[in-house]
């Protein structure tokens, strides 16, 4: 019987011991790693985007960012518009400020609109006439087209004429958006007239009843 009393307060302490009623058994203890290193990044305000100039639809826009836990996500977000290549392209951070106490209605001035381009007429001696509209070109003569075709590097839209002619090559400047230049040269049996444009672009011709249209696309 002493032996018996002498075991049993040493099975009392192993169990005890086992059975830690602070730390549960089935939890697994998980390390998590902290730093002292400083972001340097700024808080995001706004970015300016420019498309190349063979763009002309907007499909959608989308965002790729990094998460908390250091994992990367994207969302895109659907737009399909039209859009002109040469406008800049704004992405702002939104600021919901608080609306400023009501004031006695003032009148407001409005901003003048900026002025369209104006249409540009150029005469070339006495058997061409180019009328410059917008995307469109009017080229008034009474000289058959042979044929018209675009070029790259840069992109031109080149037009033969049937005349046998002779004269120096002319270039006309152009400071206005879409034309750069229209040039006028002389080949044996015809004349060549080279539009150059201000980026990518595809065209369509169309026979008029005192010449030809062009427009671009």
């Amino acid at each position: 019987m002493r032996y018996v009393l002498v075991i049993l307060p040493l099975l009392i302490v192993v169990v005890f011991a086992r059975e830690n009623p602070f730390i549960m058994p089935s939890v697994s203890t998980v390390t998590v790693k902290t730093t002292d290193k400083r972001d340097s990044r700024e808080d995001f305000s706004s970015v300016k985007i420019k498309l190349p100039s063979s763009a002309r639809v907007l499909k959608n826009i989308e965002f790729h960012f990094q998460n908390l836990d250091g994992s990367m996500e994207s969302k895109s977000i659907k737009v399909d518009n039209k859009i002109d290549w040469h406008d800049e392209l704004i992405v702002k951070k939104f600021t919901d400020t608080a609306k400023p106490a009501t004031k006695p209605a003032t009148k407001q001035i409005q901003k003048p609109l900026k002025p369209k381009e104006k249409v540009e007429k150029i005469y070339f001696q006495n058997f061409i006439v180019f009328t410059i509209d917008g995307k469109s070109i009017h080229v008034k003569t009474k000289d058959e087209k042979i044929r018209d075709f675009l070029v790259i590097n840069p992109f031109k839209i080149v037009i033969d004429f049937k005349k046998e002619l002779s004269f120096y090559t002319k270039v006309y400047k152009l400071e206005r958006k879409f034309f750069k230049s229209i040039s006028i040269g002389k080949h044996s049996g015809y004349y060549r007239v080279a539009i150059e444009l201000d980026g990518r672009y595809l065209y369509s011709a169309e026979k008029v009843e005192d010449g030809y249209l062009f427009k671009l696309k």
